[in-house]
């Protein structure tokens, strides 16, 4: 008998289906050591900085219980989640085996049978570097958590904790809202002007040196008077062609940020959409931070642009992307396992997981098609002294947008020469104010973390979900309200820990010290023996003591 072990029982029933005779798959429910929740349990007057780590309360019948069947197996595959903290889950499932020769690590990427029956045929040991960075980044968090928080209870009554990266994110949306607090709105003006070439009507502004608007409104009433009694002509038609190039395939920030925007997700609500459709077979794994495409899987989507759409759609070559981060653990975009539905059964989803199942799919096939050209073009009206600007797009081909739709707010024009006289239909002065910035929502904070380099895709729901659970933020609609906890927590942080775990470049380079540790390239003592000396400055002897005391 040959055992595998897995974290979810979605994803050991996934599995079971197409699994060969003498096959035994478990599964470990997640995490079944952690490190206990009571006290820091870090070695740090060693300086060895080991954490004690202990079996989950109630994990004890589901250890037993892999211990007992990797006793009569043959072979134990452990094929948890192949990214850093799935390696970690590995490691202490192997813990318990106590044959370690027959135990193998199984990586995949998809839950597709010949996915997972490839890595079982191919299996690694499992990778210590991943683990070590995944164990230095837990060790890293439990020293703000248990160091830190205990001053912040101290300064900021009501204040519940701190987090190395929880804090950075709390950060953001408290400097948005004092950005907001402190902008004073400015009036302006502009002319619109309706124009009317045969029997379309379009519309235009007057323009001036200012961009195109008018700082006081005598002005501006003054150009309407002069306009409506012009005779307007055509003095300039300036058409350009452009191609736009598509989007890459979802990573997790990505997908967590279209899902904001055209679905209207929190992103918690993202990613447990996105766990079952990875558990069913249906998408790769959702938390990546990789762009690549699998070669079978870029062959595959290319015959089928090929077969729906034809040559036109298909570029040269096929296209890849860039990307910022260069983490050991970012292996491979979101994308669907099948383009042709094979092997799916789409009667088993609900109707929240076949909306995102289809934008992974469209995001991705439109990742692989031809640009979309367009034309924008400038036509310049003159009306007695003044200019007046209108502004339109046609597409010349549609390419990607054929699938993955653009901002359906394009202006498209009727045909408009030089010299043509248009009938003036009404000119318009009308009053604006300028915006403050909007506030931060799910899509747009991930944005923003992770163009920053703040936290990892694994992270970035749950520290969303932990600012709201401590009352950090509220939500008004889908934006983030800070509250006045959140604002006096967030204003002693930056006053006190600024230099530190406070300031986002340095965060983000503790991130890269984080994934050069998964590649080998760094010891995993030396990166947090180094963090922690920046921390001890901060964080005296004698608080050390007191802090002993309350965690006693």
């Amino acid at each position: 008998m040959k055992l595998i072990v897995v974290e979810s029982p979605n994803k050991a029933k996934t599995m079971s289906a197409f699994l060969p005779e003498g096959f035994n798959i478990i599964a470990s429910l997640g995490h079944i050591m952690e490190i206990p929740s009571k006290g820091l349990n870090v070695d740090i007057e060693n300086g060895t900085f080991v954490a004690v780590n202990e079996i989950i309360s109630g994990k004890e019948e589901i250890v037993n219980t892999i211990k007992s069947q990797a006793e009569k197996a043959d072979e134990v595959f452990i094929a948890t989640d192949c990214d850093a903290e799935g390696e970690r889950i590995a490691l202490d499932i192997a813990c318990f085996i106590e044959d370690k020769r027959k135990i193998k690590r199984a990586e995949f990427h998809e839950i597709t049978k010949k996915a997972v029956l490839k890595a079982i045929s191919n299996p690694r040991e499992i990778d210590l570097n991943k683990v070590n960075s995944q164990v230095a980044r837990r060790v890293l968090d439990r020293l703000i958590g248990y160091l830190v928080s205990p001053i912040l209870w101290n300064k900021v009554p009501g204040g519940k904790s701190a987090g190395r990266v929880q804090s950075v994110a709390l950060r953001l949306i408290a400097e948005r809202e004092f950005e907001i607090e402190a902008f004073k709105a400015e009036k302006f003006w502009d002319v619109n002007v309706a124009l009317k070439f045969g029997k379309e009507t379009v519309t235009g502004v007057v323009k001036t040196k200012d961009k195109n608007r008018f700082l006081k409104e005598d002005e501006a009433k003054k150009a309407k008077e002069i306009v409506s009694k012009s005779s307007p002509v055509v003095s300039d038609v300036e058409k350009k062609k452009t191609s736009r190039t598509p989007q890459p395939p979802f990573d997790t920030g990505d997908m967590q940020e279209a899902a904001s925007a055209m679905l209207g997700w929190p992103s918690p609500k993202t990613m447990e959409v996105a766990q079952k459709l990875f558990e069913g077979g249906f998408t790769t794994y959702h938390r990546t931070d990789s762009y690549t495409i699998s070669d079978e899987a870029l062959k595959g989507c290319r015959e089928w642009i090929k077969g729906k759409f034809g040559d036109k759609y298909l570029p040269n070559q096929p296209r890849t992307f860039e990307q910022k981060t260069k983490s050991q653990e970012a292996h491979e975009c979101i994308r669907p396992t099948s383009l042709t539905g094979e092997g799916w059964s789409l009667n088993d989803l609900s109707e929240d997981e076949k909306k995102l199942l289809n934008m992974i799919k469209a995001r991705f096939i439109a990742s692989q098609m031809e640009n979309m050209d367009v034309e924008k073009t400038n036509i310049t009206v003159s009306c007695s002294d003044y200019d007046v600007l209108v502004e339109g797009k046609s597409i010349l081909f549609d390419g990607w947008s054929n699938i993955w739709k653009v901002d359906s707010k394009e202006v498209f024009l009727p045909s408009i020469a030089e010299g043509d006289k248009p009938n003036l239909v009404e000119a318009k002065v009308k009053l604006h104010e300028t915006r403050p910035p909007e506030r931060y929502n799910d899509g747009s904070l991930v944005k923003k973390m992770k163009k920053e380099g703040v936290g990892r895709p694994s992270t970035w729901a749950t520290l969303v979900e932990n600012l709201v659970a401590r009352n950090y933020v509220t939500k008004d609609g889908k934006n983030f309200v800070l509250t006045q906890i959140g604002r006096e927590v967030a204003v002693f942080l930056i006053k006190d820990f600024d230099n530190f775990f406070m300031d986002i470049g340095f965060t983000s380079k503790v991130e890269e010290e984080l994934d050069r540790i998964s590649r080998g390239e760094v010891n995993k003592l030396d990166v947090i023996k180094s963090f922690y000396e920046s921390l001890d400055k901060i964080v005296n002897k004698e608080k050390h003591q007191a802090w002993a005391e309350i965690f006693s």
